[in-house]
């Protein structure tokens, strides 16, 4: 709406106290009467909105900075502040800025008094706090200062807000942050009481991503006067909604995105934002972002602490930190529960200064230490013999590994302790089990062989060797058929065949061999088949007894039986013979049957295994078979858990022992498992 030119007229007739007693009779309050007396040596206008008529209150205000202010009444910035404060009936503040012929500008802070019907008292001088506050840089340092004394976002933004309303005397400042639908959240805000509150809103305008790579290049949006430069209807009316007039918006980069924004409101009246004052919200929206920054980081670093911590205190392994000279910094739960000492005893401790190592023992721990601290070694895994607080003597194996600076210098060393004790008596009792094994198949008074499918020798004890007599070398060039007698030959191979076939499980069958010096020798053969991970036929096992007294091999055959017997099902083993060259593995039905399938249900190939170990078990087992391979280890052991036909896992104590040949090339390993479930309960 465009109103007519204002008719301007002296107040004729009343000087400065004429007029300035008849104000005090008008005005509301001894407040009011006080603000419009300090001013009289500056601008003072009575104007009435229906007559469009104007009264100059004489003052020391030149006549051309009156006239230009009567000029700029008209304008709807004007108009819409003066018929506020005659609605409301409150006074009403209105900054303006007004240029001079002579092109000098100048600014003013206008107050508007509601003076009669429908008439205002305008009372202006120039607004002082256009021009920077010589203390500014000192107020940005404070300022920067409260934020950076804050990690927490939330409280970084209220001191912002707060500040910065107090400093520039805005009506209203927001945070708003960018959320992923491209709309901006208004997370914190100070607003002068009478204004909309707006935190919590959710407030959408294109320009937030439309222009992001201009505001991470330092883009600032300003508008000086709403209602005259901002084209956009549609942010127009969003902004008249807000009820703001003059905004100004500072982009907040944070990691070198676009985090967010501070906005300024002014609604009370148009107002052109300084340069100073950009300047400074645009340095404090840098801080702004730097803080935030620093708290994502802080909140990320709290989550790993607390991460670590969990891991720390509910690791099933003993966490022991030690600092640069071995002494104690960690001491987890799991290490007082294995050890003994809880931490409060051994925190700050040299390893020397309580007696955690069986002496003799201690040498060896003595050399880990030092070839971890003087650099020769990063990573350990040593089995020690320790004593525990009470005395007694457990085996564990540690686990070490170095944390250095860019130097080289040791910062920290973290070992993790595992109690073994129960696997190293299963090991021994798996020793001692292979050590009788071994004398059972070396000093057996029957002859048993372990063959290539073409009958060439892998493995003979002695007896087997007497028989015939000649020695391993010798037979070991030579395929079994060799030393059948030409009529056996045809019932032998038809039975080898039915077991290829897998008709038949295995066979016993009495025939006729011919020894080195010719000579024919009746014996009873028992021989059964191993297979490799595919189910095909990988060995041939025998047992082969000299019958010639026929009462003393029936004997022998019933011992051999029982050993046979006990080979396989292991005193309630599972039995496995892997041929490592083909990947074809034996299962006996045992094993089979430990885990609730029968003897059809698995094949003789090794994914049967490998598809039913547990995924937390599985590196550790390949771990363990891979340094028996390498013969860094007597025999193969490790506790795992297998999964049975109905989905539950069974813990297994899994043993075994590998063939090498004369390279060193492993042949096949051949083993047991042991159900060890009651006594992981």
């Amino acid at each position: 709406m465009v109103f007519p030119n204002y008719r301007c007229n002296s107040l004729e007739g009343e000087n400065r106290t004429q007029a300035s007693e008849r104000f005090r009779t008008q005005l509301a309050t001894d407040a009011e009467i006080h603000q419009a007396l300090s001013v009289l040596q500056h601008l003072m206008l009575i104007i009435d909105l229906d007559r469009h008529q104007i009264k100059v209150i004489p003052t020391d205000i030149q006549a051309d900075w009156v006239q230009l202010t009567v000029q700029e009444l008209s304008r709807e910035g004007y108009l819409c502040a003066m018929e506020k404060a005659i609605a409301t009936q409150t006074p009403q503040s209105f900054q303006y800025q007004l240029t001079h012929t002579n092109q000098l500008t100048r600014s003013f802070q206008a107050q508007i008094y509601p003076y009669a019907d429908n008439t205002v008292l305008w009372v202006a001088q120039p607004h002082a706090s256009l021009s920077p506050p010589p203390s500014w840089p000192s107020l940005l340092a404070e300022i920067t200062l409260k934020i950076r004394q804050s990690l927490d976002v939330e409280e970084i933004l209220e001191v912002t807000t707060t500040e910065v309303c107090k400093l520039l005397q805005t009506d209203r400042a927001l945070i708003l942050q960018l959320q992923k639908d491209g709309s901006a959240l208004v997370i914190q805000e100070s607003v002068v009481p009478g204004w909309i509150a707006l935190l919590g809103h959710k407030i959408y305008d294109p320009c937030f991503r439309a222009y992001e790579f201009h505001y991470l290049q330092g883009r600032i949006g300003q508008l000086s006067q709403i209602e005259t430069l901002c084209k956009d209807s549609c942010y127009r009316d969003l902004l008249d909604y807000f009820q703001v007039q003059s905004n100004l918006v500072i982009p907040i980069i944070s990691q070198d995105k676009l985090w967010g924004f501070i906005v300024l409101h002014q609604c009370s009246h148009p107002r052109d934002w300084q340069s100073w004052e950009i300047d400074f919200i645009n340095q404090l929206g840098n801080q702004v972002g730097i803080a935030i920054n620093q708290s994502e980081i802080l909140k990320k670093m709290q989550v790993v602490a607390q991460k670590l911590t969990f891991h720390f205190e509910n690791s099933p392994l003993a966490v022991i930190e030690w600092n640069h000279e071995f002494r104690v910094s960690q001491w987890s739960p799991q290490a007082e529960h294995i050890l003994g000492w809880d931490f409060a005893e051994v925190q700050g401790q040299h390893w020397s200064q309580f007696p955690f190592i069986f002496d003799p023992d201690l040498e060896e721990f003595k050399e880990s230490v030092f070839s971890l601290i003087d650099g020769s070694q990063d990573r350990q895994i040593c089995s020690y013999r320790n004593l525990t607080k009470t005395g007694q003597v457990i085996y564990c194996q540690w686990y070490h590994s170095v944390l250095r600076d860019r130097e080289g210098n040791v910062l920290s060393i973290l070992s993790l302790v595992q109690d073994v004790s129960d696997r190293h008596k299963a090991e021994t009792a798996l020793r001692q089990s292979e050590a009788h094994f071994r004398i059972t198949f070396e000093q057996s008074p029957i002859g048993m062989s372990l063959n290539n499918l073409d009958g060439t020798a892998v493995q003979l004890n002695q007896a087997y060797l007497n028989l015939l007599g000649y020695s391993f070398a010798e037979l070991k060039k030579l395929p079994i058929r060799y030393f059948i007698h030409p009529d056996d030959l045809h019932i032998d191979q038809a039975l080898y065949q039915q077991l290829i076939d897998r008709k038949i499980d295995h066979y016993t069958i009495e025939k006729r061999l011919i020894n080195k010096s010719k000579e024919i020798v009746y014996t009873l053969f028992k021989v059964a088949l191993i297979y490799d991970d595919n189910g095909d036929p990988l060995h041939l096992i025998s047992q082969v007894i000299d019958i010639s007294d026929r009462q003393q091999v029936e004997e022998s055959l019933r011992q051999s039986e029982e050993r046979w017997q006990l080979a396989i099902q292991g005193n309630h083993d599972g039995i496995w013979d892997w041929n490592v060259q083909t990947n074809q593995v034996f299962f006996s039905p045992r094993w089979k049957e430990m885990l609730g399938y029968s003897d059809g249900e698995i094949s003789n190939d090794l994914e049967e295994w490998t598809e039913r170990i547990h995924p937390d078990d599985f590196p550790w087992a390949v771990r363990a078979i891979r340094k028996h391979f390498n013969q860094e280890t007597p025999f193969y052991m490790h506790e795992h858990r297998l999964q049975c036909k109905d989905g539950s896992y069974k813990w297994i104590l899994d043993r075994g022992r590998a063939l090498w040949d004369e390279a060193g090339n492993v042949l096949r390993m051949v083993g047991s498992h042991t159900d060890i479930s009651d006594r992981k309960q």
